[in-house]
């Protein structure tokens, strides 16, 4: 599943490649991320699973000590792991440095993660790549080498990285404290080959209502065309279907939030299902607003005939808050203290 997710600073040049979050729009327009990001690259280290070397990068805060949160980020379709660090100009980096976390940014196969989906056409999934081993390695290795606590681990992804997320919660639900999925509705039963384990787990969504890659509604998931991804079910579904598995019976507390960017047509409506002793499920939509990650970072000029394409293939772009301390609030706390 694709994403617009990278709006940062200066706008690229019209044939630059979609390298910020997900898959490549149509070859004529420019993702709206695709800029050179301010944001260093770090080292990229190297691990062994399943037969494959894999890479990543980490970012560690000069002076942390050991027993620290740990953060995965995964990238979306046609993505890196270098694209998630440089989101919102390294929105994330900021956070662990500020919250005191060790962030890392693995790369897919491929640029794609095998997710839930059989018939999904990328490489990670034709060859059946491993991805459930590979956490289960980088987080031993980030505990082993950086100190990190794994009973403190948020693992975060955007699109197809968020499909990512969903397979780690049926197949690995014991790996990740918190799990945030963002721009990505759970697969339809007839679209999904994973493994249901039923363990209960801690789950936050985004979606945007008007998203024309990541159906709202449900149905099928077209990225420029191509549909091999399949159909997903709608987001109040998904939510409910998380909700429902994490113990949860009740209806949710819904909560309509006041605008604070009042020129962007969008708006946001949260629901929680929230126990104290159990865990917690939060669905945030993004009324109106489209494949892309909401943040109140300052977004590009666009000349208005590519910001008609760019809108037109992806949707509204929300200003309404950053993506990124709200997943701090929930990894935290469990709770959507900033909205």
């Amino acid at each position: 599943m694709a994403v617009c997710a990278v709006l940062v600073t200066e706008p690229a040049p019209a044939p630059a490649p979609a390298r910020a979050g997900e898959a490549s729009p149509p070859a004529a327009l420019p993702a709206p991320g695709a800029t050179v990001s301010r944001v260093p690259m770090g080292p990229l280290r190297t691990l062994e699973s399943g037969g494959r070397k894999r890479t990543y990068q980490v970012h560690r805060p000069q002076g942390l000590s050991a027993g620290a949160p740990l953060w995965i980020v995964l990238h979306g379709s046609g993505g890196t792991g270098t694209d998630m660090r440089a989101l919102h100009d390294g929105v994330f980096d900021r956070i662990a440095d500020r919250e005191r976390l060790i962030v890392a940014y693995p790369d897919g196969y491929g640029e794609h993660w095998n997710d839930c989906r059989p018939r999904a056409s990328y490489s990670a999934n034709l060859e059946d790549v491993d991805d459930v081993g590979f956490m289960r390695a980088l987080t031993r290795t980030l505990a082993a080498e950086d100190g990190a606590d794994l009973d403190h681990v948020t693992v975060i992804g955007i699109s197809n990285g968020g499909h990512m997320v969903f397979r780690l919660a049926f197949e690995a639900p014991e790996m990740a404290r918190r799990h945030v999925a963002l721009l990505a509705n759970l697969p339809a039963p007839e679209n999904d080959d994973c493994h249901h384990s039923g363990g209960a787990v801690s789950m936050l969504l985004v979606t945007g209502g008007d998203d024309p890659i990541n159906p709202a509604r449900g149905g099928l998931v077209n990225l420029a065309g191509n549909t091999t991804r399949g159909a997903v079910l709608s987001s109040d579904r998904s939510a409910l279907a998380l909700a429902t598995l994490a113990g949860h019976t009740g209806p949710p507390e819904l909560r309509r939030i006041p605008d604070r960017a009042l020129d962007d047509g969008t708006s946001i409506e949260v629901r929680e299902w929230y126990a104290p002793d159990g865990p917690a499920v939060a669905w945030i939509q993004v009324v109106g607003g489209g494949h892309s990650v909401p943040t109140r970072s300052k977004l590009p000029k666009w000349p208005p005939a590519l910001e008609a394409a760019v809108r037109a293939a992806y949707g509204r772009q929300s200003s309404e808050f950053e993506t990124a301390e709200i997943i701090f609030a929930f990894s935290s706390s469990g709770r959507l203290r900033l909205l």
